[in-house]
């Protein structure tokens, strides 16, 4: 359980945390989601719920085959987590999580708008780091790494004016250092390969940085267990587009 993003006492959050413990269930995963939005309707004065619908939206969506349907998951999932930032502009789960669903939902829309959300994307990045750097197990770098990848021409411009010093040398070095740490990410794996292969041109120490991922166990800490599961395919295929 991410305990950081904050737990209230409210009725319902007992029930929306159980939902949200048994996500591997795609069952689970939605009725966590709806259970974390109607308590947000109960409870509009906590950021933590807002952090929290923002979480569970931005899961469902990244795992939802259809595009519209992804696009719609994202949006409600950015604007819940806007709502958690303007009751607390402070609040590190609204701040990463916001930005996670944001960041996926500009991939969606078309190239003219999409240049409009980098720029808030980016400062709320730059907030939550200099705030809380080590969030998520460091999270704003993952996101950064993936901006890198995804939306190089718009990061390009945006990032040196808002985060300067803040560049690929430094998403790798954290990326590292994640990993080095702990827990078990199959996506911090997956996003320094892509990060050292799209960005530093370096084919084999991406694949280095997957393969490692069959060493680990990807269960021992049920904070990612989920995520992990389903990430594990996904960087597998990347690492057979790299042979």
């Amino acid at each position: 359980m991410d305990r950081e993003i904050g737990v209230g006492s409210a009725p319902g959050w007992t029930e929306a945390l159980v939902a949200w413990d048994r996500r591997r269930d795609d069952r689970e995963a939605k009725k966590a989601a709806q259970r974390f939005e109607a308590l947000a309707q109960r409870t509009p004065d906590d950021p933590a719920i807002f952090a929290w619908c923002a979480r569970s939206l931005y899961y469902l969506g990244d795992y939802e085959p259809d595009e519209s349907r992804r696009r719609e998951i994202f949006e409600r999932g950015m604007e819940a987590g806007k709502r958690g930032i303007a009751l607390d502009a402070d609040h590190s789960g609204a701040l990463f999580w916001t930005s996670a669903c944001e960041a996926s939902y500009v991939e969606l829309i078309g190239l003219l708008r999409r240049a409009s959300y980098v720029p808030e994307i980016i400062a709320t990045l730059k907030r939550l780091w200099e705030r809380d750097p080590t969030y998520y197990h460091r999270g704003t770098m993952r996101l950064l790494g993936q901006a890198l990848v995804r939306q190089p021409g718009l990061v390009k411009r945006f990032l040196p004016l808002a985060m300067p010093g803040i560049g690929p040398d430094l998403v790798i070095r954290e990326l590292r250092a994640t990993i080095a740490e702990g827990p078990p990410i199959v996506f911090a794996h997956q996003t320094l390969a892509q990060v050292l292969h799209a960005v530093r041109g370096d084919r084999k120490a991406a694949r280095a940085a997957i393969e490692a991922i069959e060493a680990l166990d990807l269960d021992v800490d049920p904070l990612f267990a989920p995520e992990n599961d389903r990430d594990r395919p996904r960087a597998l295929a990347l690492l057979r587009k790299l042979a």
